[in-house]
């Protein structure tokens, strides 16, 4: 059986369309956990109206935690022999299960991770090229750099191995996950999955690419990730808590065959990247926290912070890999050239005048 875990924060209006979908897959056997994260909608009743219908439903009502808390909470409660996360408000092909299953029992896999696309205002997004599954095993050369692509995110030295770092479209064996304690973590808001992805594929002795998209991500101005007022919002302990996250990041690419060269490179791109991410915490829009002055000093201290830690050699020379995510032409060679322009600025002591241009004109935003 495969538990399918869906946490649900008021999505009243996308419960039933995504259900109809998972109900319609062409394997039968799987039961769907809804964990409910404190919704304040009429989730909950629209779940309990499904649950009449269909015995496969499980639904649970729990404080609000977010959204790694609720997947961990279902991943407690798991019945399955095997596991698949599904969000809330995304669409799934009718034969996802069926298709991910065949691979994980075909190749003996500890997880196997398909094709995505998006799904935007009614229109689909390309679909990747289908072809045969690919096997990895830790024995094999290739192994390393696939889980490049993975951690580095954009940065890798062999970039034509791409695994996404979403935990969506992937089945996993329910007892591997146990075994090796791979849970989901909070470091710095919308990375959890992303971490959860590279604990799984670090430790699997054998994973399997399946090309087919079996899954939508629907982009909308309500979710998560795409609304500005969610997402522009202040992070208490961002800076404390990316030091975390890089402790993770460090230890994960040990593993993966770099040089110590490619090591260092990925330490810079982590410190430029927290000194942003501080900056954009203080700066986003609809964020009225603090004061410009406060603001800025809270900045000041955090570059401060990594002065003392130690700087990176050539900090800013090569561009945040990540300000550029899925852009192309002139508005990706606009955001490296911002990104520039503020790392200078926090770097030669003129935090206030990062702060204040980020704020009031320039806009940019780096926590995903």
């Amino acid at each position: 059986m495969i538990s399918v875990i869906i946490p649900i924060y008021n999505g009243e209006e996308f419960i039933e369309d995504t259900y109809r979908q998972l109900a319609a897959q062409t394997e039968r056997d799987f039961e769907l956990l809804y964990v409910d994260d404190g919704s304040l909608d009429k989730s909950g009743e629209r779940i309990a109206a499904l649950a009449a219908e269909d015995d496969r439903i499980r639904y649970f009502r729990k404080e609000n935690g977010g959204i790694a808390s609720a997947r961990n909470y279902g991943l407690d409660r798991a019945r399955g022999e095997y596991v698949c996360f599904v969000d809330q408000d995304d669409f799934v092909k009718p034969d996802m299960l069926a298709v991910m299953l065949a691979d994980i029992k075909t190749t003996g896999a500890d997880l196997v991770k398909a094709g995505t696309n998006t799904w935007t205002d009614g229109t689909e997004g390309a679909v990747h090229t289908e072809q045969e599954s690919v096997l990895v095993s830790s024995a094999a050369g290739e192994r390393n750099f696939y889980l490049q692509s993975l951690i580095l995110r954009g940065v890798s030295p062999h970039p034509e191995y791409h695994i996404t770092v979403s935990v969506w479209s992937c089945l996993f064996c329910t007892d591997f996950l146990r075994k090796h304690n791979i849970r989901f973590y909070r470091y710095c808001d919308y990375e959890d999955d992303w971490i959860f992805c590279i604990q799984a594929f670090l430790a699997a002795e054998r994973f399997c690419l399946e090309k087919k998209t079996l899954y939508s991500w629907r982009i909308h101005g309500r979710s998560e990730s795409h609304n500005r007022i969610k997402k522009d919002r202040y992070l208490e302990g961002l800076y404390e808590n990316h030091k975390k996250m890089e402790a993770f990041l460090l230890e994960a690419v040990e593993e993966i065959g770099l040089t110590d060269a490619q090591k260092e490179d990925f330490r810079r791109e982590l410190q430029k990247q927290r000194l942003l991410w501080v900056l954009s915490n203080e700066t986003g829009r609809g964020i009225d926290r603090h004061t410009l002055k406060e603001s800025s000093r809270l900045v000041k201290q955090a570059v401060a912070a990594e002065r003392r830690r130690g700087l990176c050699k050539s900090l800013n020379r090569c561009p945040l890999s990540i300000s550029g995510y899925g852009t192309t032409g002139i508005k990706r060679q606009y955001h490296l050239l911002r990104d520039r322009l503020l790392t200078f600025l926090l770097l030669h002591h003129m935090e206030a005048l990062a702060v204040l241009l980020n704020k009031k004109l320039l806009h940019g935003r780096w926590h995903i």
